[in-house]
Parts: structure tokens; sequence; C-alpha cells
């Protein structure tokens, strides 16, 4: 069964009382550039301008799809703190967990939560 079939309708909440949508999530998890993403800040925290240069991608696709990824619930961020006085903003992916389950209306139900971060 295509994912594209799979009844990504309903929301979850996620560790910290947000809701997350399924469907949401599954569309950021299709894009290659945001799977590399979050691959990456499952890591380490990252800033904008580190994730630009490790995916040669151009600041600003970086800064949409991380303030998108975040609206989602996929991201936390912080301020780094640094020696020179510039303080950026850092990212880290939550920890996400995907559900199947057979049975419902379409055969196959799909739930997403996340998790508290990692510090």
């Amino acid at each position: 069964m295509p994912l594209s079939q799979v009844d990504t309708s309903g929301t979850t909440n996620g560790s910290d009382g947000n809701s997350v949508d399924a469907s949401s999530i599954l569309a950021h998890l299709e894009d290659d550039t945001n799977r590399y993403f979050l691959s990456a800040m499952s890591l380490e925290w990252l800033t904008a301008r580190e994730l630009t240069a490790i995916a040669d991608t151009p600041l600003s696709t970086t800064y949409r799809k991380l303030n998108a990824m975040e609206e989602a619930g996929l991201l936390d961020r912080r301020k780094r703190i640094a020696d020179n006085g510039k303080h950026p903003e850092e990212y880290r992916c939550r920890p996400i967990v995907v559900s199947f389950r057979l049975g419902g209306p379409s055969g196959l139900e799909m739930s997403v939560a996340t998790t508290d971060s990692r510090q």
C-alpha cells in the first residue's frame, strides 16, 4: 500500500502537550533535504549556517525548511552562546516515533509522536 493511502488524519500529542499532525510529519519526511537535515540534527545541535554548509543548500532554503519543521514539532531550538558575542540559533531533531496499525477505514493507520529532546 502506498503511503499516500495510509490514514494520517489523526493527531497525536507530543510530550510537550502540543498536537503533532501525522500528515504534516509525513510530508516533511518525504523531502530528501529535510531527511538529511533531521539525520544530521539527530546527532548534535546545528545552526542554519552549519546545515547549509553540509547540505550545500541556500541559506534561505535552510531557514524555510527549519521553520516549517519546527512548526510541525520536529525540532527544538535554542541559542548557542559564543565567545564572539554573536549567539546564533541552533536546532536539534526531536526523537520521532512513527507507528502503523492494521485496521480502520483505510486498512492501515499511522500515528506520530515526538518525545522530549535530548540535552
